[in-house]
Order: C-alpha cells, then structure tokens, then sequence
C-alpha cells in the first residue's frame, strides 16, 4: 500500500489526475477498501468468494475432481458438435463447441457430472429444466455483457440465464485442456425481459439482423445465491 499512493500522488502534483491507474494482482480487501476511499469510491461490491465471477479452469487437477481425464470433456464436446444440428447464430468457427462446452462447464459445477448431460436433446427447449446457459467464446473481462438475442428470450422461458464465458483470443479461437472457463453468475427471466436492447454488428461488419438483451456481468447475481434444488432434466 505504499507504492499505490506515492504514484497517485504524483499524478495530481503534475496536474494528470485524469490518468487512469490500474492495479492488478492479488490486492488484500483491507487494502482495496483503503484504495477505494482514497479514490472517493464507495466500499461496495462482492468479494471474490461469492461471485460474480466464479473461475472454473478445463484443466482440473486430478485431486480435485476424482478420476475425470483433463481432456476428456473437450473430446465429447467436439464429438457432440459434429453431431450437433443447432439452431443458433454462428458468430465464430467454434460457436457450437462454445455453446456445448458451456453446457458440460454447468452440468460439472451443479450437478458435479457433466457425462449426465445430453447436449444433443435439447433443441428448442432451455438448457437445462430452469437453466439457459449463454457461452461465449471471448478473451474474458469484466466489462463483457450476459446477451440473449430478443428472440431466444420470447421463445424460451427457463428461470435463470447463467452466464459461462470460455476466455480465448478471438483471433486464435483455439480450445485445449488448459483453457479457462468462468462462470460468471446468473440473470433472472424477469431481469433478461426488462433488460435493454441493443442491436447486434456482424463480425465481418454491418448488422447482424438480431438484437440481444444485455446485462453487464457485474450486475449478474453470485452464483453462490442460486437456489440449490434445480433439477438438471
């Protein structure tokens, strides 16, 4: 907590209080809080213990999840994919194996199997029995957005919109063992249907016929705060 100030500090005695400082690390909430108050921010927010973004890494250590292969998942998932005839917007060349990955992410986390989940049996119909899972291919940060296409949140009525986001490079949209996935909290049906519109640009340029409703991640409600008794069928 030295450092931070002294650099502040000589920011306004040189007239730049403009400048945006970023710190990054592991930052102790004693500390944070003590940068928030000198940066006139309310101590607020959640700690990184209850969401809103949960890091859940493809690559589990075996002593965490007994007897799964760390690429086994990866494997059925892009053999589901192949099989897969899903009717989505194709936004990238691993669209569907986003999607499904998404899918076995959740089923691993809740229901702490993602082999019980058929990724191929639910065309037309949430996710899950009260869960849409809406994944995203994307180098993750906290500024993204949970996004339903306006059409999709008329169609579909599941209680609660989870937000899974696989954190790649869109311009090396390559998936492995070793790649993160974070799960970054959950929208209620009601919030999803009073959520602003937004139109959506095509990733070649000009519109992409569709508009989404957006919810920034960091209003997303903690996954700790999901209820505990959803069914997975």
């Amino acid at each position: 907590m030295t450092l931070v100030p002294r650099i502040v500090d000589g920011l306004r005695e040189k007239g730049a209080e403009d400048v945006l400082v970023v710190v990054s690390g592991t930052i102790p909430q004693d500390d944070a809080d003590e940068l928030k108050a000198a940066a006139g921010v309310r101590s607020t927010g959640r700690k990184a213990t209850s969401g809103p973004v949960f890091a859940f890494s493809l690559s589990w250590r075996h002593d965490e999840v007994e007897g799964l292969d760390r690429a086994e998942m990866l494997r059925a998932a892009e053999l589901a994919t192949g099989l897969a005839h899903v009717n989505r917007t194709i936004a990238s060349p691993v669209d569907t194996l986003t999607g499904i990955l998404g899918e076995m992410i959740w089923a691993q986390y809740y229901f702490g199997a993602w082999q019980k989940h058929n990724a191929l049996d639910n065309k037309g119909k949430s996710d899950f029995a009260q869960v849409e899972i809406k994944a995203s291919a994307f180098r993750f940060n906290p500024k993204l957005n949970l996004l339903v296409r306006e059409d999709y949140a008329a169609k579909r009525k599941p209680k609660f919109y989870v937000q899974v986001i696989i954190d790649v490079d869109p311009k090396n949209l390559k998936l492995t063992p070793d790649t993160n996935a974070y799960i970054c909290g959950y929208a209620t049906a009601d919030e999803v249907a009073n959520a602003p519109l937004r139109d959506e640009k095509s990733k070649r340029g000009g519109s992409a016929g569709f508009r989404t409703k957006f919810i920034p991640i960091l209003k997303l409600h903690p996954i700790s705060e999901l209820p505990k008794d959803l069914k997975r069928i």
